[in-house]
């Protein structure tokens, strides 16, 4: 509970007094939820993306960093930054991922409440909740996949 109020605690005004209770808000303090397919998730994302990729160690930069925080590389002419954004890669390559992976950890109901789908069969409609053991077993399989080892 101090995590979350140290949270709202630093996050910008909300631009609207609907947002007041929010945790997570936009710099511009805005909603991250929106109902079209110009989702802030989804932009934020995409910046991050297109931002230049270490050719040595991998790490992603800042638009104008003049080295790698992580390894010291200074790009050039001759050796200048990674390119940062393959075509296809985005934001709904990770959701295709992330059910794919994460039906690998057996538990499809968890995958489908985490990814936000709607369960319209009978079970859905008498399932109460979803055990937090479960989701976060979805969620270990698919960092371990992602990372390597189990975490």
């Amino acid at each position: 509970m101090v995590a979350l109020k140290d949270a709202i605690a630093k996050r910008p005004t909300p631009k609207d007094e609907s947002l007041d209770g929010r945790v997570f808000i936009t710099e511009q303090g805005l909603s991250w939820v929106k109902d079209t397919s110009d989702s802030p998730v989804s932009k934020e994302l995409t910046k991050l993306l297109k931002r230049p990729r270490c050719p040595k160690c991998g790490r992603i930069e800042k638009a104008k960093a003049e080295k790698c925080s992580g390894c010291g590389f200074k790009p050039s002419r001759k050796t200048p930054w990674g390119k940062p954004h393959r075509r296809g890669l985005g934001f709904y390559a990770l959701r295709h991922t992330f059910e794919t992976i994460g039906g690998d950890a057996k538990d499809q109901v968890a995958v489908d409440h985490i990814m936000g789908h709607a369960d319209n069969s009978m079970a859905g409609q008498y399932r109460e909740r979803i055990d937090d053991d479960r989701l976060q077993a979805v969620v270990e399989h698919v960092h371990g996949w992602l990372f390597g080892g189990n975490q």
